[in-house]
């Protein structure tokens, strides 16, 4: 069997993660573990994931191991990396080396070597096109990767754990609920509106990302007194820019705006998917889009516009497509929510579509394979 190295500067262990690579890595190691001796190589962190792990070993060298889920981890101290990860990677010499660092990291002791490149800081030429194959995490991105570096760059369309965002098995919320039968999405929304104090039955719109212009919260917080005044409320989950942090904490309930959390972990973030009724995803760029996926898989309809991988994961079936700026959307929002048949339909449209790595593994096989 073939060595797989899976290189990440995320501490995709951590629970902490805050961007998609992390999640995309640790994902592509689950699903490639059964053609594949995979080791995830990445920066140390502590959570429930490293706890459920019983053959944890003793720091040695700035370094802990263990093996979870049929994947080998080497845990790096975050002083010790990236010196230490290009040292680990080395020392394993594996078959194909699959970077979502990066690209200044890597080591010459390994096979094949393949980066995945995403941004929106992209890094310079000169780095990226040393590698065997360089790849994006989505058709649409790969093109304007491609325009940019003016070579082409593979696309490979990612997916999500569906074993994991699985709101038919009830996993990490209230209830269990299906395309099918939504019944048990009305007790995840009534648990959310508990635990944040929100009075009556209001229409939810979430915002999960990094508090980054990128991702369109100006957008998004230019649109809070419109959804209040149409009885709607807004949660936000999500840190960064200080500037928007600031115009964030400067909103109050009275602005119809709650900021559930500054990063969500992974129980808490499921609980925000399957509780909201729609995500407000307005973003300006976007690799992939994991967010907008999970949201639809839990029922909560994306706003969305269709930025990069956003193209190849959403459509109008089953999203809110914005076309006219994010207040239009809204308004057609709040027009689908008053309708419950067609509410209903669109929600389970998103249910049903299949974004899980067993369909989409088959790109990064071939790449591997080259």
């Amino acid at each position: 069997m073939k060595t797989l190295c899976i290189l990440t500067a995320e501490s995709i262990l951590s629970g902490t993660a805050r961007t998609g690579v992390g999640e995309v890595a640790d994902s592509a190691a689950n699903v490639m573990s059964d053609l594949y001796r995979v080791t995830v190589v990445c920066p140390d962190g502590d959570s429930v994931y490293i706890r459920m792990a019983d053959n944890l070993s003793e720091r040695v060298d700035g370094v802990r191991r263990c093996r979870l889920f049929g994947v080998d981890y080497v845990l790096i101290e975050q002083s010790r990396w990236p010196q230490r990860a290009a040292e680990i990677v080395g020392e394993l010499g594996p078959d194909i080396l699959h970077s979502f660092a990066p690209p200044n990291i890597w080591p010459e002791k390994c096979g094949w070597r393949v980066l995945t490149v995403e941004g929106p800081e992209l890094p310079p030429a000169s780095d990226v096109l040393i590698w065997d194959a360089v790849c994006s995490v989505s058709h649409a991105h790969a093109q304007e990767l491609t325009a940019h570096y003016r070579t082409p760059i593979r696309g490979v369309t990612n997916g999500i754990l569906t074993a994991a965002y699985a709101p038919e098995r009830g996993l990490m919320i209230d209830a269990a609920y299906s395309a099918d039968n939504l019944t048990g999405k009305a007790v995840c929304k009534r648990r959310l509106l508990r635990d944040y104090g929100i009075q009556g039955d209001p229409c939810v719109f979430l915002f999960m990302a990094r508090l980054t212009p990128e991702k369109g919260v100006c957008e998004a917080l230019e649109a809070v007194h419109m959804i209040r005044d149409a009885g709607g409320v807004t949660l936000f989950a999500g840190c960064g820019d200080p500037a928007l942090e600031g115009r964030l904490a400067s909103l109050t309930r009275d602005d119809g705006v709650i900021w559930a959390t500054k990063w969500a972990n992974p129980v808490q973030g499921v609980g925000l998917l399957a509780g909201a009724d729609f995500l407000l995803n307005p973003s300006k760029y976007e690799p992939c889009g994991l967010t907008a996926m999970k949201a639809a898989r839990f029922g909560t309809i994306p706003i969305t516009t269709l930025a990069g991988g956003l193209r190849d994961n959403m459509d109008a079936e089953m999203a809110v497509i914005i076309q006219d700026g994010l207040p239009e959307a809204i308004d057609r929002a709040f027009a689908l929510y008053r309708d419950k048949d067609a509410l209903a339909g669109k929600r389970a449209a998103g249910m049903r579509r299949d974004f899980s790595w067993r369909t989409r593994r088959a790109g990064y096989l071939e790449v591997y394979e080259l």
